[in-house]
């Protein structure tokens, strides 16, 4: 979420329901480069749900052993906590950089950090 998609996204939901009349909402995957937190706490406190990717956007992460996948989305939910006011227990989902999920090594971390299942 940055400066250049924050008003389209605005935009996007701004009176949009779902067919039972409900607000729709959508899940935001956060990653930390070129992140506006106060969009993201703005977003966040009007419903919509946070999730992380990752702290750095490394494609080849999935290569990488269990402490770069913790320090990358562990402290990525870190940074949503601290610096736009996510509760780390509201961190709703992951998803790896580049879409390369990072086999049993990522699964491990999810696992163990039981606050992204």
């Amino acid at each position: 979420m940055n400066l250049n998609n924050y008003a389209y996204y605005k935009r996007l939901f701004k009176n949009l329901t779902n067919p039972n009349g409900c607000q729709a909402l959508g899940t935001f995957f956060t990653l930390h480069n070129y992140m506006n937190y106060y969009n993201i706490m703005s977003l966040r406190h009007t419903g919509h749900e946070m999730a992380v990717s990752s702290i750095s956007d490394d494609k080849s992460l999935y290569l990488k052993n269990y402490t770069a996948w913790t320090d990358e989305l562990v402290g990525m939910r870190r940074i949503l906590s601290l610096e736009a006011e996510v509760g780390e227990e509201e961190v709703l989902g992951v998803r790896a950089p580049g879409a390369k999920p990072g086999y049993n090594t990522q699964y491990e971390v999810i696992i163990r950090c039981k606050e992204f299942s």
